[in-house]
């Protein structure tokens, strides 16, 4: 083979690669649950098209000049997505539900959520967590409540797991189950959307607090530290507090 054409094709190769490199850093993969329901996120054909985590995902990507790309994945299954570089950052994550919190760059808290327990109409109110023993209540599948897991693993509480908070709320709004947990924003979101709300409870127990963050992948090929400053400024600057008041 001509030694001339060998350098050309050897060019034209090293020329697509470094366009198909400086293309793949321009997008920004966020990791999306299918666990997740409004107001966290809304999905059409198994894809999200919006809520409160698609809002934020688009104003970091704004602020850093890339393109969002949102990578669908169970949330059993985001662990190992890391582990396998799927994605470089997710959003509305804590620590504690993390298995390898050290593999992430971890912004300041964004935004804190309450567990709350919640009840049909026609059961008695949970007003301390041992009313709770030898209840079944309506959780989402995957997730963890550490607050009642001793408990949980104990067998003094039984799960009833469905796929997300939505599903979790019509359930008891059903009689499916007599109690739930949900975080306050998902409760709130429901009350104002939900024709059956009035099958609720008035009351609420709020049985813990958690501070959500976003987490980016050490090992992206992104600056990361430069998307944790610019997380940082939507803090500040207001716009993540702007995004939360539009789903309260």
């Amino acid at each position: 083979m001509n030694i001339n054409f060998v350098i050309l094709l050897a060019a034209l190769f090293f020329a697509v690669s470094d366009k198909v490199m400086a293309a793949s850093s321009q997008v920004l993969r966020f990791s999306v649950s299918t666990s997740w329901g409004m107001p966290f996120g809304q999905f059409e054909n198994e894809e999200i098209t919006g809520g409160l985590i698609y809002d934020l995902a688009l104003a970091i990507s704004d602020k850093n000049k890339l393109r969002p790309q949102f990578v669908l994945l169970p949330r059993n299954r985001i662990d190992t997505g890391a582990q396998n570089n799927e994605f470089d950052i997710r959003c509305y994550v804590t620590p504690e539900w993390v298995a390898d919190k050290n593999s992430y760059l971890w912004s300041d808290p964004l935004f804190e959520i309450s567990d709350i327990v919640i009840g049909h109409i026609n059961v008695p109110p949970i007003k301390k967590l041992a009313d709770l023993n030898g209840k079944k209540i309506g959780t989402v599948l995957g997730y963890i409540y550490p607050t009642l897991e001793k408990d949980i693993k104990n067998g003094r509480i039984e799960r009833e797991d469905a796929e997300n908070q939505k599903a979790v709320l019509q359930k008891l709004v059903h009689a499916r189950t007599s109690y739930a947990i949900s975080n306050g924003l998902s409760y709130v979101y429901f009350l104002k959307t939900s024709e059956n709300r009035g099958q609720l409870s008035k009351w609420q127990k709020k049985i813990s607090s958690t501070n959500f963050h976003c987490a980016i992948l050490k090992k992206s090929h992104l600056k990361t530290r430069d998307l944790i400053t610019s997380i940082r400024e939507l803090k500040m600057n207001g716009s993540i507090e702007r995004i939360l008041s539009k789903y309260r």
